[in-house]
């Protein structure tokens, strides 16, 4: 006596048993997303105008330079271009100290995505995985031993439909985790840019303030001499 190749639940309720508990999961997690989502919009917009700000600061002070190099040499105008060379440094210091907590907020931005990607790879990938392991163990029945562990006719085509449906949710899930592993590999490469943006911003600050210290000697020279006359 030949018997039914069915497994006791049928082909919804095992797919449903596949997806469902991951996007439960994240149903129950998308509220908090969205919150956190709002606080980091509002919070990029505050350092982004925090930014404009300080360029255009940078912008005025880089104006009175030209300004003063346009005056008689004098050593009072000396003096004064290395203020401003000073102030511009500074300025520029805080300019690229907005621009890396702004990378910094990216960065978080961005390993959080990854992270939620590679959770729904991982999901995909076992789904696919228990999708496979159903598929090769049907595939292994031939359709006139199904026929004849059937009771019925309609038994039967009930069968061959459930086979059906589970290769549709099979190259679906492939699909996803096609996707899925594309947006995080993508993720991840603009994530390296990101840290490379903030890596080169620090060793701008670097360099600002080895000018400040040039800056601040050469005018310091510049009142010695001026005492001594």
């Amino acid at each position: 006596m030949y018997r039914s190749f069915l497994f006791p639940v049928s082909v919804a309720v095992l797919i449903s048993s596949l997806f469902a508990a991951p996007f439960s999961a994240l149903a129950q997690t998308s509220q908090s997303a969205a919150d956190i989502g709002a606080a980091a919009t509002a919070r990029q917009n505050t350092l982004q105008a925090q930014l404009t700000q300080a360029q255009k600061d940078l912008d005025a002070l880089n104006t009175q330079s030209d300004l003063i190099k346009g005056q008689k040499a004098s050593l009072q105008r000396d003096i004064s271009l290395l203020d401003i060379q000073i102030k511009a440094a500074e300025a520029q210091i805080k300019v690229k100290n907005l621009s890396i907590a702004e990378l910094t907020t990216d960065i978080g931005n961005k390993q959080s995505t990854i992270t939620d990607l590679q959770g729904k790879l991982d999901r995909s990938a076992q789904s696919l995985a228990d999708l496979l392991r159903q598929t090769n163990q049907n595939d292994s029945v031939s359709l006139p031993v199904i026929l004849l562990g059937q009771k019925s006719f309609s038994a039967f085509f009930s069968e061959v439909d459930s086979f059906q449906t589970i290769k549709q949710a099979l190259n679906s899930s492939m699909e996803d985790v096609k996707t899925f592993k594309g947006q995080t590999e993508s993720e991840k490469a603009d994530l390296e840019d990101k840290k490379n943006q903030e890596t080169n911003a620090k060793e701008d600050i670097q360099a600002q303030e080895r000018t400040i210290q040039r800056a601040e000697a050469d005018k310091n020279q510049i009142l010695a001499v001026t005492k001594g006359q």
